[in-house]
């Protein structure tokens, strides 16, 4: 009787460590502040709690489309995003801030803005005139 009481307390502190471990992973996540809605990739999305895989999709599918959000309330236009949700997630999103990969440009489109060029230069040459 004795044995088994042993194994089963042992089981029991297995269990635990094993469930808090796995636990603590969303923990972290949450301590490390927030995630930045324009930057951050499916996979960081996934990380705010209520973010599934189809809806991090859709939250970067619809920023690639429509270009960065100006205000955590441009996710109630994702499809998938409810406003019980969105309200749930707000302490763990922003606009602006460090999360996942810098943005390319200031602009969010992926692409660099060329310098103006001057007259009688041809676009994209930099420098004076000759």
């Amino acid at each position: 009787m004795r044995k088994s009481t042993v194994i089963t307390g042992i089981i029991l502190v297995l269990v635990l460590i094993l469930g808090s471990t796995s636990c603590g992973k969303k923990e972290e996540t949450q301590a490390q502040g927030t995630v930045n809605i324009n930057t951050a990739t499916a996979e960081e999305l996934q990380q705010v709690p209520g973010v599934d895989q189809n809806l991090a999709q859709n939250i970067v599918a619809y920023r690639n489309m429509n270009g960065p959000y100006t205000s955590v309330d441009d996710l109630s236009r994702v499809q998938g995003m409810d406003s019980e949700k969105l309200g749930s997630m707000r302490d763990y999103i922003a606009v602006e801030g460090e999360s996942g990969s810098p943005q390319e440009s200031p602009q969010g489109s992926g692409q660099q803005t060329p310098p103006a060029s001057q007259p009688g230069q041809e676009p994209g040459q930099q420098g004076s005139p000759q």
